[in-house]
């Protein structure tokens, strides 16, 4: 019998399967319906979930954040900041490299369609706190010069791996994921520091 979180991965996986599907062939106007339909699920299901059918398009990334708070427990003894976040961060690129038609086909059916970015936004945010507490629990969360940094560092990783993404993205399909996050995380190394 699946566990709790593998219930949430497999749905979660078969309604963002199902959406980007939908949005290839019907586009973005398709309904949470038939969305629901496809993934074999209620409506209501769905909306446990999700809170509109833009986040489908980025149901990826909100897969990674389990893959990434389980890089941080195996990276927890690493005193190093910067180290932690690219250990656990570089998981998911090695899970991205693992299957990476899925979350290609989604950022492309997303560029290709303006109306879903507002999926993006929300996902983009949700990892941008996340970060932004990790850094921050390195250092003083009462003070308030390094809460200020955590945010700062957070949105910095945060649009290195939407670069990296958008390139990986229209790269050649033998590009590894893993490769260009390498090349992207030692360009703002740099700056993951509250010192």
């Amino acid at each position: 019998m699946p566990t709790r979180a593998e219930h949430r991965h497999a749905v979660l996986t078969d309604l963002g399967d199902a959406a980007v599907s939908l949005f290839e062939t019907e586009g973005p106007s398709v309904t949470m319906d038939a969305i629901a339909d496809k993934a074999g699920v209620s409506r209501r299901t769905v909306f446990r979930y999700v809170e509109s059918k833009e986040d489908l398009a980025f149901i990826q990334p909100v897969l990674w954040l389990d893959v990434f708070e389980a890089g941080l427990a195996s990276a927890a003894d690493e005193p190093d900041i910067a180290e932690r976040l690219r250990l656990a961060s570089r998981d998911i690129a090695f899970y991205i490299d693992a299957d990476p038609d899925r979350p290609r086909r989604a950022f492309i059916v997303a560029g290709l369609n303006p109306e879903l970015q507002k999926g993006f936004t929300g996902i983009f945010q949700i990892w941008v706190d996340r970060i932004a507490a990790e850094v921050l629990a390195a250092g003083d969360p009462d003070n308030a010069e390094h809460r200020f940094r955590s945010r700062i560092i957070g949105s910095a990783v945060m649009g290195m791996v939407d670069a990296v993404t958008r390139e990986w993205v229209l790269s050649p399909p033998d590009v590894s994921f893993v490769d260009l996050y390498d090349k992207g995380f030692e360009f703002i190394r740099p700056m993951i520091t509250l010192d």
